[in-house]
């Protein structure tokens, strides 16, 4: 079957909170929050600066991922920060993650994007794997938040 990466739409957003549940599962780094998360990403699919993907095997929703564009001063230009990547239990293994990785590159490199970012679970070995297996390097940066 074919991995098809599209643009969320509104009626995805079922869906995607099924798959956001899964990721926050694995990361156990923020709560689930069905109400506040269902805002988040439908402020994302609304936005001219943000864009939510899914990716369709078969007529079945099984990954999602999210880029925010924003200017870097050290580029001198657009670049995309990439968050939310993630498969759903079922899907692991058929290479949904890697064709989403594929379409977010061709995609930001369309938009006129300079460099992608993300971050990951430092205990996520298999994304890991597949973020280097495409090319992804690590930083030296460590990451830190404060809620406001």
């Amino acid at each position: 079957m074919e991995i098809i990466v599209m643009k969320a739409e509104l009626r995805d957003i079922d869906t995607m909170l099924q798959l956001l549940e899964h990721l926050l599962s694995l990361e156990g780094d923020y709560p689930m929050d069905v109400e506040k998360q269902k805002v988040g990403i439908r402020m994302i699919i609304e936005s001219s600066f943000s864009d939510f993907f899914v990716a369709d095997l078969g007529g079945k929703l099984c990954g999602m991922c999210c880029l925010h564009r924003f200017i870097s001063s050290v580029q001198g230009g657009y670049v995309g920060v990439v968050e939310d990547v993630v498969v759903s239990k079922e899907c692991k293994g058929l290479g949904i993650g890697s064709r989403m990785m594929e379409y977010l590159e061709k995609y930001s490199s369309e938009i006129g994007l300079t460099r992608l970012q993300l971050q990951v679970d430092k205990d996520n070995a298999p994304a890991i794997s597949m973020y280097k297996k495409h090319g992804w390097t690590q930083t030296k940066y460590v990451g830190f938040r404060k809620y406001i």
